[in-house]
This record gives C-alpha cells, structure tokens and sequence, in this order.
C-alpha cells in the first residue's frame, strides 16, 4: 500500500497558494452562473458571501506567483471572462424583473419598461395599457 505523499506526488505538482485560491474562484463563478441559470438566489445569497471572503484573502495575500507563469495568466482570463458572463446574466435576469416588482410594489404601471401591444399589434398607449382586462 503506497503511503499519502507517494499518492499526491502521482497527482502531479501541488498548484501554489495563489492558484489553488484563484481555481476556488473560478469553481465560485462556476457555481454563481450554475445558481443564476437556475434563478436560485437564495442560494446565490451565500455564495455572494464566500465570494467576498475569498476577494478578500487574494486581495491580502502576497503575490507569489512563481511555479505558477504559464497557469496563472490563463486562470485569471477564464474568471475574468465569467465573471463577464455572470454579470451579463444577472442584470438580464434583473431587467425581467424590475417592472414586475415596480407593479407588485404599486410603483409602476405594466407599460413602464415594457413593450405593450394592442391587439391588432399596434402600440398601445399609457391608458390603455394599464388596464390588465383589455387584450
């Protein structure tokens, strides 16, 4: 039976602090664009808490990138690249939402931020858009 160092070493090289800290963030985008797709934000609440842990300890670690210079450049693109995707998701999924939540509050109207249409498909005006019943 092979002893725990013998098995680690056939893993391959241990990857430094640093991107072990930055794959963690890549695997926390992973999972805040999995939790988006779903519209998991309750989930997404506690994610958003271990994502700003983690910023915080990359941001006060030193920055010893040595055995990492060809790993690095290429992680931090892939985070960064998500992070753009996330970002992009969530103001889509709250761009849905807002006129919804202005209409379940009393501050808004059906026709604030969006496109009603009358039922010959001609645009309808403010008065008549705000009646639920006319189609």
């Amino acid at each position: 039976m092979s002893s725990v160092a013998e098995r680690i070493s056939r893993l391959g090289p241990t990857p430094t602090p640093l991107i072990a800290r930055v794959s963690g963030l890549r695997k926390l985008l992973d999972d805040e664009y999995d939790l988006l797709k779903e519209e998991r934000f309750d989930a997404l609440e506690d994610l958003q808490t271990t994502k700003r842990e983690l910023l915080e300890e990359l941001e006060d670690s030193p920055v010893d990138a040595s055995g990492a210079e060809d790993e690095l450049p290429t992680l931090l693109e892939a985070c960064r690249q998500q992070n753009i995707v996330n970002g992009a998701l969530m103001h889509q999924l709250l761009r849905i939402r807002q006129p919804l939540l202005g209409l379940l509050s009393g501050h808004g109207t059906p026709a604030e931020g969006l496109d009603a249409y009358e039922a010959d498909g001609s645009p309808a005006t403010p008065e008549s858009a705000r009646s639920f019943g006319r189609a």
